[in-house]
């Protein structure tokens, strides 16, 4: 997730910042939560790209998410497993970005030019060059993915996620 150590650091402090150590207590928290985002940073950022579909975005909801997760430290339940928790603070970030740019456009690169369109043009193939053989050729080896991306998207926000958390983070039905 993190491009080197560097931005692992950087993260850390911000959530150091946080917690004031002013009790042995305090010093087992911050180990804790030292331990918590090393455990489940790439975890998450798997999760979060795979709602996303974008790097971006998916470093920006594990880092928003984390910083819930400290900021709620305190009310975790720890009967619960963690990874439940910060997967569900993670899909409520998510879900929260969907509301706010719900009236965003999108479109997809396979759409057609226009209904007029007799030779059945995509975005793709009107904006491909020189280098038309190569795109079609990335296109085509990344088109099983893509299927999966579009079935995906074809889903609520919520269906999306709990499909993304059962099949392809393992959770079990009753973990999600």
């Amino acid at each position: 997730i993190f491009q080197g150590l560097s931005d692992f650091v950087k993260m850390r402090e911000l959530f150091y910042s946080l917690i004031r150590i002013t009790s042995v207590s305090q010093v087992r928290q911050r180990k804790e939560m030292t331990r918590f985002i090393e455990d489940f940073s790439e975890r998450g950022y798997q999760f979060a790209y795979r709602l996303s579909g974008s790097a971006e975005a998916a470093k920006e909801l594990v880092q928003e998410a984390f910083f819930r997760a400290i900021k709620s430290w305190g009310r975790y339940d720890s009967s619960q497993p963690i990874e439940n928790w910060f997967l569900t603070i993670l899909r409520h970030v998510y879900m929260d970005g969907i509301k706010r740019h719900e009236s965003r456009l999108s479109f997809s690169l396979d759409a057609r030019l226009s209904e007029a369109n007799e030779e059945g043009m995509t975005f793709a193939d009107g904006i491909a060059d020189e280098r038309e053989e190569a795109l079609l050729t990335g296109l085509e080896r990344r088109s099983l993915g893509e299927e999966v991306r579009s079935a995906l998207d074809s889903l609520s926000a919520e269906h999306k996620a709990i499909l993304i958390l059962c099949d392809m983070q393992a959770l079990g039905y009753e973990e999600i």
